[in-house]
């Protein structure tokens, strides 16, 4: 008669009452995704969660509407582009009304 090997898990008796690492003969086991997920919630369990990101719309606004008078009073595009910082191409866009 050969000897079977205990049945592991949910297939043994009580196994639905065992930790899900744990099986039947006691021992741990661990698939890679488990493996993976832990070393995850370790490494990052000390971080705070992301802050979900805010509307923007009308932040720059004023500034937008400067670059618009600038331009309207004569002011080059490439001037602008300098004075604010950004390219000239988003120069373009703001004059334009175009959103990125």
């Amino acid at each position: 008669m050969a000897l079977s090997r205990p049945k592991q898990g949910f297939d043994s008796p009580m196994g639905h009452m065992l930790p899900h690492a744990f099986t039947a003969w006691g021992s741990l086991h661990f698939s890679l995704e488990t493996a993976a997920a832990r070393l995850l919630n370790w490494l990052y369990a000390a971080l705070p969660a992301p802050l979900l990101l805010k509307d923007n719309k009308g932040r720059k606004s004023p500034r937008n509407a400067e670059i618009k008078a600038r331009y309207a009073a004569g002011t080059s595009v490439p001037q602008l582009a300098t004075d604010y910082d950004i390219s000239k191409e988003r120069v373009y866009q703001i004059l334009s009304g175009r959103r990125r």
